[in-house]
């Protein structure tokens, strides 16, 4: 399913570059899309933890590359109520 929708959020990008999309999903999922999208083996000991309620931020630039600006971001939660 993460590459299903990694590969449809690729073919989004170039006709909505001033547009914004948000995703809203469980950690395993965000994990697995991330490695999608950078093209990271699914089977790897690399992952990308996700605290309830974080935000990651990844920009498409026009020449089809990926920028990661920010991971698992909880600024916006104090800090009882970040889940680790």
């Amino acid at each position: 399913r993460a590459t299903k929708v990694a590969s449809t959020l690729r073919s989004w990008a170039p006709d909505m570059a001033d547009e914004r999309i948000a995703l809203v999903s469980h950690g395993t999922f965000l994990d697995a899309l991330i490695k999608a999208l950078l093209g990271h083996d699914f089977a790897s000991q690399l992952y990308y933890t996700h605290y309830n309620t974080a935000l990651t931020r990844i920009d498409f630039t026009p020449k089809g590359f990926l920028l990661l600006r920010y991971l698992n971001r909880t600024e916006h939660l104090p800090p009882e109520l970040i889940s680790r």
